[in-house]
C-alpha cells in the first residue's frame, strides 16, 4: 500500500482558509503502467479541511461510494478484503497477537458528507494548523481527547507503551534514519593535553569541617548586551607566549575559531616566513587578515638596496620615518638600523597579523618605534599622525612660505602598496595607482606630508605598475607620467624586475643604447651591481658581444638563439651536419633542419632590422636638414633648403603611406622613442635615470610575485602654475587631458582642438615646438602630441595664459565634466559660474 500526500492547488487555497491535503491510496499489487494511468483519472477525493464552509460545499461534489474513508478502509484491496500477512513476519505475528488479547470496538464507516479530522487516521504524524480563528477549527472527538496529537518534532510522552501500540497500527518497512542538523560542519578545536597520572592514594584525615551555609545573593537584573554592528570585525585577541624551550606560541581568535603554533626561535622575527605561511592558512583553519599584501621577505635583497641608496640617504640619518603597512617588517627594520631615526611610525592597518611579528621590535631597548593600528591610505588617519603628539620635530608650513619649495631632509615616508590580484577601485586600475595619484596631487597642493616642504617618498608597488610613473616608451607617456615630470626632480628605479612586461616595448638597440649610457654614469661615479642583481640589457653590455650581433639576435628572440645558431654553423662547417639536398627529407638530420630554421630566422631579423635602420637613418637626414635650416640665415640658401626639404619629406610620407597598418604604427612608434632619446636632455624621465635598476627575484616576496621600489624626490611646480592658483593649474590640465585623448595625433590637429584659433596663436608664441635642436619639428606634421617634452608644455601654457580669447574657466571646467562652475547650479551651491 501506499500513501501519497499531495498539496492543493491555488484555486482551493484561495477558497479556503486553511491548508487541504488529498489523501489517495494505491494498492501494492497494481503494476506501474496501471498505476500511472489510473493516477492520471481525476481525483473524486475528500476535502479534508477544518473549515465548515468549505465541507458542506463538498458535499454536492463528491459520489455517494468515496473511496477514501478511515484507515481501515484504505488498507482494503478492491475486493473489499484484507490483504493477508506472512506468518514467518515477527512483526504481523505480534500484531495477530495484540489484536487477539486486547477487545478492540468495531469503527463505524463514516459517510461521504461527514467530515473527519486528519489526525484521527494517522495519530502518530500529525499536523500542527494555525488557523486564527477558533470557529473553523474541528472539533476534538473522543479519541484525540484520550490521546492528543504531540507537536511537530516533540517525543511522544505516553506513559503506557502498550496501548500506544494497540491504538495506533505499526508503519512497515525500515526504519527512518535520524536528520541531522543542517548548518555548517564544526572544524575539530585543538587537541586537548593529556592528563597527568594520578599519583599514590593519599589515606584518609579528619573530615574538614563543614563550611557556613552562604546567603544567596539577592537577584539583580543584568543589563541588557548591547547588540554588535552589522560589519564590524570583532577585536581579535593576539597572545605571545614564550615557552622553557625558547619557543613561541601565538594564539589568533577569529571568529570563534583558535589558530596557535609554536615557532622553534625564541625571536618570533626569525620564522617570519614561516609566520606567513601560518597566517595565510597553511597548516591549520582558514587564513587571517588581508592576504593580497605582498612582504618583502629577502634580507639580501634589503642590504642590496640599502648599498645602492647609500649616497643619498647619508643625508637623512636621525631623521623622522612615517612608514605605511610595513608588514612583517623585513624592510623596515634594515632602513631603521641604517638610518637610526628618532621616530618611527609604524602604521599597520592590519594590525592582528602582524602585531606578533612586530612586537619584538617595539620591546627593543631605546625602540624608538610606534605602532599605529590605523590605515594610512585614508588620508583623516594620515591627518591624525601628521601632527605633534606623533612627530613633535616637525613643524608645518603655513601656505605662502618659501619653506615648503625646500627640501626637508628630517622626514621620509615609506609605503608598501603592492597587492596580489590588484583591486580596482574607481575607475582606477588598482589601488596602488590611486595612492601614487593622490601622492602626485600632495606634491602640488603641499597637504599631507608635504605641508613640511619636499620630502622623499620611497614607494613599493607590484613590478608591472611602475609604468604609470615612469614609462620606458613613448606610447605609455601618458597625463599622469607628465604630471609627475613636472612634479619630481627625479622618479628613480631602485630594484624591479627589470622586463618590459607589457605590449609597448622598445626596440632592443635604443634599450642598449640607453643602457650603455647609464652604464657609463655608473663607472663614473662608483657605483658598482651585486652578481645576480644585472638586467638583461646590462648583462650584453658587460659581456662584450658586438653590438650588431646582439641587436639582430635580441629582435623577437632570445640570446639563446645566436649562441645555438652559432654553435650549429661551427657543426655544419665541419661536415657533421651533413649535406642539404633539395627533395630528400629522409636523410635530413634533426639538428640539420634546425639549423636551416634559425638561419632563415636569422635572415628574417636582418631584413627587418637593415629596413628599420633605413627608415631610422632617412628619417634623421630628415631633420638634419631641418636643423640645418634652422640655423641658416641667408635668404637664398633657406629658399632652397625649403624646397629640398619638401620633396624629401613627400618621398618619405609617401614610402610610410605603402605600409600596411600594423607596420606603420610600429614604425612611427620606433621613430617616435629614436626621436624622444635622441633629444637633449631626453623626454622621458626613464632615459635621464642615474643607475640601472637591481633585478630582484619573485623568490623574495611573499606572496610571490615582483615588486619595484620607486625612488621619489619632489620638486617646485612652475611660477606659472603657481599663479593665480587654481585656474592655470585647471588649464594645464584641460590641455593635457585635450591632447592626450588621441596620444597620436599631430600637434596641429591636436592643438586645434583646443579652441578656435589655439593652433595659430600657440604656434607663433612657442618658438621650442618648431626648433629642432630643442626636439621641435619646422614640419610639425610630423610630431606628435605624446612627443612634447617639458620644456614645450611649459611654453604652451604660459602662451595660454596670455592668450586674450582663450575659454573661461567655466568653460574649460564644463568640458571636463565638471558642474562646480554650472549656471544652473549656482543657485544652489552659491557660486556665480564665472571666473
Amino acid at each position: 500500500m501506499f500513501r501519497i500526500l499531495l498539496a492543493t492547488g491555488r484555486s482551493a487555497q484561495r477558497r479556503s482558509p486553511t491548508p487541504l491535503f488529498y489523501i489517495r491510496h494505491f494498492h501494492p499489487t497494481v503494476s506501474t503502467r496501471q498505476e500511472s494511468s489510473t493516477s492520471r483519472k481525476p481525483l473524486h477525493t475528500t476535502i479534508e479541511s477544518s473549515n465548515s464552509a468549505s465541507s458542506s460545499a463538498s458535499k454536492d461534489r463528491l459520489p455517494a461510494d468515496s473511496l477514501f474513508s478511515t484507515h481501515e478502509d484504505a488498507i482494503e484491496t478492491k475486493d473489499g478484503q484484507t490483504p493477508r500477512k506472512n506468518p514467518s513476519n515477527k512483526q504481523d505475528a505480534a500484531e495477530d497477537t495484540a489484536a487477539a488479547t486486547t477487545p478492540t470496538e468495531p469503527r463505524a464507516r463514516r459517510t461521504v458528507g461527514e467530515s473527519y479530522n486528519v489526525l484521527e487516521i494517522y495519530p502518530s504524524t500529525p499536523l500542527e494548523r494555525s488557523d486564527a480563528r477558533s470557529s473553523d477549527r474541528i472539533p476534538p472527538t473522543e479519541a484525540s481527547k484520550s490521546n492528543p496529537p504531540n507537536k511537530r518534532g516533540a517525543k511522544d510522552k505516553t506513559e503506557n507503551p502498550e496501548e500506544t501500540s494497540t491504538a495506533t497500527p505499526k508503519k512497515r518497512g525500515p526504519k527512518p534514519k535520524p536528520k541531522e542538523p543542517k548548518g555548517p560542519r564544526k572544524k575539530p578545536g585543538p587537541k586537548p593535553e593529556p592528563k597527568e597520572p594520578k599519583g599514590p592514594r593519599k589515606k584518609p584525615g579528619p573530615k574538614p569541617e563543614p563550611k557556613p551555609e552562604e546567603v544567596p545573593k539577592p537577584e539583580t537584573e543584568e543589563a541588557p548586551k548591547p547588540r554588535k554592528r552589522p560589519g564590524r570585525k570583532p577585536k581579535i585577541p593576539e597572545v605571545v607566549e614564550g615557552s622553557a624551550e625558547g619557543n613561541n606560541r601565538v594564539t589568533i581568535e577569529h571568529r570563534g575559531r583558535t589558530k596557535h603554533s609554536t615557532f622553534t626561535s625564541n625571536n618570533i622575527r626569525a620564522d617570519y616566513q614561516q609566520y606567513l605561511q601560518w597566517v595565510r592558512g597553511a597548516g591549520q583553519g582558514k587564513s587571517i587578515g588581508d592576504t593580497r599584501r605582498i612582504n618583502v621577505t629577502s634580507e639580501t635583497l634589503c642590504d642590496d638596496i640599502l648599498t645602492r641608496l647609500e649616497p643619498s640617504l647619508q643625508k637623512h640619518i636621525g631623521c623622522d620615518i612615517i612608514d605605511v603597512n610595513p608588514g612583517v617588517g623585513i624592510w623596515s627594520e634594515k632602513l631603521h638600523n641604517f638610518l637610526k631615526p628618532r621616530t618611527h611610525i609604524l602604521v599597520e592597518p592590519d594590525n592582528r597579523t602582524y602585531q606578533p611579528v612586530l612586537q619584538p621590535l617595539l620591546d627593543a631597548p631605546g625602540s624608538t618605534y610606534k605602532l599605529l593600528p590605523k590605515s594610512g591610505l585614508v588620508w583623516g588617519h594620515m591627518e591624525r599622525i601628521l601632527s605633534k603628539e606623533y612627530l613633535p620635530h616637525q613643524e608645518p608650513y603655513s601656505r605662502g612660505d618659501p619653506r615648503l619649495d625646500q627640501s626637508n631632509d628630517t622626514l621620509l615616508f615609506v609605503a608598501n602598496l603592492g597587492t596580489y590580484p590588484k583591486r580596482p577601485y574607481r575607475g582606477f586600475s588598482s589601488m596602488a595607482t590611486l595612492v601614487l595619484y593622490q601622492l602626485m596631487s600632495a606634491i602640488r597642493t603641499h597637504s599631507l606630508s608635504q605641508r613640511y616642504g619636499h620630502v622623499r617618498m620611497l614607494i613599493w608597488i607590484e613590478s608591472d605598475e611602475r609604468f604609470t610613473l615612469l614609462p620606458q616608451t613613448v606610447a605609455q607617456r601618458r597625463k599622469a607620467a607628465i604630471e609627475a615630470e613636472i612634479c619630481c626632480e627625479k622618479i628613480q628605479e631602485v630594484a624591479s624586475s627589470t622586463r618590459a612586461e607589457t605590449i609597448h616595448t622598445r626596440a632592443r638597440d635604443l634599450e642598449l643604447e640607453s643602457t650603455r649610457v647609464v652604464y657609463e654614469k655608473m663607472k663614473k661615479q662608483g657605483v658598482t651591481v651585486p652578481a645576480g642583481r644585472e638586467s638583461d640589457c646590462l648583462q650584453e653590455i658587460i659581456s662584450g658581444v658586438p653590438r650588431d650581433e646582439r641587436e639582430v639576435g635580441r629582435l623577437g628572440s632570445t640570446t639563446a638563439f645566436l649562441e645555438e645558431l652559432r654553435d650549429l654553423e661551427a657543426q655544419y662547417a665541419r661536415g657533421e651536419l651533413g649535406e642539404w639536398v633539395d627533395g630528400q627529407t629522409a636523410q635530413r638530420s634533426p639538428k640539420l633542419v634546425r639549423y636551416k630554421k634559425l638561419l632563415n630566422e636569422e635572415n628574417f631579423h636582418k631584413r627587418k632590422f637593415d629596413k628599420r635602420a633605413g627608415m631610422r637613418s632617412e628619417y634623421n637626414e630628415i631633420f638634419a636638414m631641418q636643423r640645418q635650416l634652422y640655423e641658416t640665415t641667408l635668404e637664398e640658401k633657406r629658399t632652397a633648403l625649403e624646397e629640398a626639404l619638401k620633396v624629401r619629406v613627400a618621398a618619405w610620407k609617401s614610402k610610410i603611406d605603402e605600409l600596411s597598418e600594423g607596420d606603420n604604427e610600429t614604425t612611427l612608434h620606433y621613430l617616435e622613442n629614436v626621436r624622444t632619446f635622441e633629444v637633449n636632455p631626453p623626454a622621458l624621465m626613464w632615459d635621464r635615470r642615474d643607475y640601472e635598476p637591481l633585478k630582484v627575484s619573485e623568490h623574495e616576496f611573499r606572496p610571490m610575485r615582483e615588486m619595484c621600489l620607486l625612488d621619489i624626490q619632489p620638486k617646485t611646480l612652475w611660477p606659472i602654475l603657481r599663479e593665480n592658483s587654481p585656474n592655470n593649474y585647471d588649464a594645464f590640465e584641460y590641455i593635457l587631458s585635450q591632447l592626450l585623448i588621441i596620444p597620436t595625433q599631430t600637434i596641429r590637429r591636436g592643438f586645434s582642438a583646443l579652441a578656435p584659433g589655439a593652433y595659430d596663436y600657440l604656434i607663433a608664441e612657442c618658438p621650442s615646438l618648431t626648433d629642432p635642436t630643442k626636439g621641435g619639428s619646422i614640419d610639425v606634421d610630423l610630431m606628435t602630441v605624446r612627443c612634447l617634452t617639458a620644456e614645450m608644455l611649459k611654453e604652451v601654457i604660459e602662451a595660454w595664459a596670455r592668450w586674450p580669447f582663450k575659454p573661461s574657466r567655466y568653460e574649460i571646467m564644463s568640458r571636463l565634466g565638471s558642474t562646480t562652475y554650472d549656471p544652473d547650479a549656482a543657485a544652489t551651491d552659491g557660486s556665480d559660474g564665472i571666473e
